[in-house]
């Protein structure tokens, strides 16, 4: 304890803290903020004095000034960097100055600077405009700062009205610009809106430093409040005419700046709740069912995720339920995609292609941004697909609306977003995402024991084949895999040909393929087995028992099937092109185009040379690491925060 007038540092923090009663009931106070500051003064009577003097005997850094505290601040502004002033019981954490303190050297205009609090008015987190007598359990004011500084994306400052909060830092420079504040005022806060508002007139800076939590004791909301108060408002308003507009315009903003910081803090403190749009989760497990419950899977063991709510249309088939059984994880069984909720979600996200029956108005009245993926753009620009040309434009503008709509585009490659950017789709590159799928889900838990009875029948289960994999869309070219086939049966080569995959509607390469097939010799005709769509567990047989996978496709939006089949120990034979070239780049042998030539000679290298398949997996399993489920939570969630920092799409406009 000292009571000397010893010169403080120019770039000294001193907390200046109006005691107005009984000293001790301010310990917990003062003590907090005699870590965080190079000095705390007490402001008081001579009692407070006295009291200072003999309970903070032993703080070298903690004095008494009696008198109040528009007399102490001239002294201050001389020979600090600035004040923070303390006007209600609060605690901070020993470091809590330290954004502070960088921010208002970077920028002298600088004049007020508030911070997050549980009873903060506009400022109060988590709930934005609801002050909280009390933290949920487990956060404090140290807890509560580490997780908002591990955030990046709240390491920035946000522009505010006026201060707000239990305490609030004056800078020394606005205090010498602009005088002290009023000593008539009819609370400390006023004086604080007063002077914040005098610092607006002269274009100086009021912010707020959304990385620290000051945490107002001891548990009482603060129910008055000049912000709110009719005759306060009105006296500020007389002398500062641009007030209350502004300050009332920032806190019904949904959109603005502070809007955003409130939302990733109240996510960074308590965790993100996202609903995920699984209404693709049908009866049959493929790929685009493997891919939403894996991410499911995935988000639900991440730690910024609170809740993962499921949205699904009907009750999850038995395939999905081991994905689902996770304590974050709540199934929400519908009719529709309106899905019926009982809460407001920070997220919902439709991980698959989506198309025009979105309810749009729905999904924002139950969520604070919308993500959709764009799987590819395949559909939207082969009219083949489509059984007429009106349909193919309905779907075209389906998508094109769900791009335009949502808040944020997540993508499977850069290559998709490439695309997406050629064809000028309406959506900022900004709010476009790369978040690459993962392919770390173990196909090790499918039943491989057994082949598809199809393989028995014609006894194929014994012989070496090869495995064209997919649907019969044009893009897929299986009718090149029999070309290629019948190449390589003509150099010698013994192995049969397996193609399994549904055929679809339109679009198909049904009829080419029957021409392949027709002009076979009858020896080949019986060593060429075509199988409808498989299970899983057939999928699983299929591709550890073949010789090598035959992949000619020549559009895709990710690639997925060179992962599953590594993983089986199988080589893919693929052109190396979009999304392949992207995700992988190092396999050893590609075939240079789509001819049937091509793929015969890569094909023979592959087969004849057991080498270079085991270097052609190897490549592809190198490849992998990279693509992990965990790897595409963290984008994703990423990619949720970043949105709820940005203003939402197509919600109410600010003002």
């Amino acid at each position: 304890m000292t009571d000397t007038n010893d010169s403080v540092s120019s770039d000294s923090w001193v907390a200046v803290i109006p005691v107005p009663g009984d000293v001790l009931h301010w310990s917990a106070t003062i003590l907090s903020f005699s870590e965080a500051c190079d000095e705390v003064i007490i402001c008081g009577d001579a009692r407070v004095a006295t009291e200072t003097a003999t309970v903070f005997e032993h703080q070298p850094n903690v004095r008494a000034h009696p008198g109040p505290l528009s007399e102490i601040l001239p002294e201050l502004c001389f020979r600090t960097r600035a004040c923070v002033v303390v006007r209600e019981p609060c605690v901070v954490t020993p470091d809590a100055f330290v954004r502070a303190r960088q921010i208002v050297a970077d920028d002298i205009r600088i004049a007020t600077l508030s911070f997050f609090s549980n009873d903060a008015d506009y400022l109060s987190v988590p709930e934005r405009n609801h002050p909280l007598p009390m933290l949920s359990p487990g956060l404090t004011e140290t807890t509560s700062t580490r997780l908002l500084r591990s955030d990046s994306l709240l390491d920035r400052l946000v522009p505010i009205p006026v201060p707000a909060g239990p305490a609030v830092a004056v800078t020394a420079t606005a205090l010498r610009s602009l005088g002290t504040l009023v000593p008539d005022a009819p609370s400390i806060e006023f004086a604080l809106v007063d002077f914040a508002l005098r610092a607006s007139r002269r274009s100086m800076r009021n912010v707020l430093d959304p990385s620290t939590l000051v945490l107002r004791t001891p548990g009482e909301v603060t129910h008055y409040s000049v912000l709110r108060t009719d005759s306060d408002r009105s006296r500020l308003n007389t002398m500062h005419p641009h007030f209350p507009s502004l300050y009332d315009d920032v806190k019904a903003d949904e959109q603005g700046p502070l809007a955003g910081a409130i939302s990733l803090a109240r996510t960074a403190m308590q965790g993100m709740s996202v609903l995920i749009d699984a209404s693709a989760v049908g009866p049959f497990e493929m790929g685009t069912q493997v891919q939403i419950l894996n991410l499911i899977q995935a988000l639900a063991r991440h730690d910024y995720i609170r809740k993962v709510i499921v949205g699904m249309i009907g009750q999850p088939p038995p395939y999905a339920l081991p994905y689902l059984d996770a304590p974050k994880i709540k199934v929400a069984a519908s009719i529709s995609s309106d899905f019926q909720v009982d809460e407001r979600v920070d997220i919902l996200h439709r991980p698959c292609q989506p198309d025009g029956d979105i309810p749009w108005d729905r999904w924002r009245s139950i969520s604070d941004r919308i993500v959709v993926t764009i799987q590819d753009l395949i559909a939207y620009n082969n009219g083949s697909y489509f059984v007429d040309p009106s349909i193919w434009r309905q779907y075209r503008a389906g998508l094109v609306q769900s791009i335009h709509q949502a808040d944020g585009v997540a993508v499977v490659s850069d290559d998709v977003a490439r695309s997406i950017a050629d064809e000028r789709l309406p959506v900022s590159p900004e709010n476009v995402c790369v978040i690459w799928n993962g392919v770390d889900h173990e196909l090790g838990r499918f039943d491989a024991s057994a082949p598809p009875g199809a393989l028995v029948t014609h006894g194929f289960a014994a012989s070496s084949f090869i495995l064209v994999l997919g649907a019969t869309y044009a893009h897929k070219n299986r009718d090149v895999a029999i070309e290629a086939w019948k190449i390589l049966r003509n150099r010698g080569l013994p192995h049969r040909l397996v193609m399994a995959g549904v055929v679809v509607p339109r679009g198909s390469t049904r009829n080419e393929e029957a021409r392949a097939r027709s002009v076979l010799p009858e020896n080949l005709r019986h060593d060429l087995l075509t199988v409808p769509d498989v299970t899983p567990d057939e999928r699983t047989w299929l591709l550890t028992h073949s010789s090598l996978v035959m992949y000619p496709t020549s559009a895709e939006g990710f690639g997925l099937i060179p992962f599953e089949t590594a993983q089986c120990g199988t080589p893919t034979l693929f052109v190396s092109f979009g999304p392949l070239a992207e995700l992988v780049s190092s396999t050893p042998v590609v075939a240079r185009d789509w001819s049937p030539g091509a793929f015969a000679d890569a094909a023979q290298l592959l087969l004849e040379d057991p080498g270079l398949a085991s270097a052609q997996v190897e490549a592809v399993r190198a490849a992998a690491k990279k693509y992990t489920w965990t790897a595409t939570a963290d984008q994703s969630v990423r990619f949720y925060r970043e949105l709820l920092a940005r203003p939402a799409i197509g919600r109410i406009a600010r003002v």
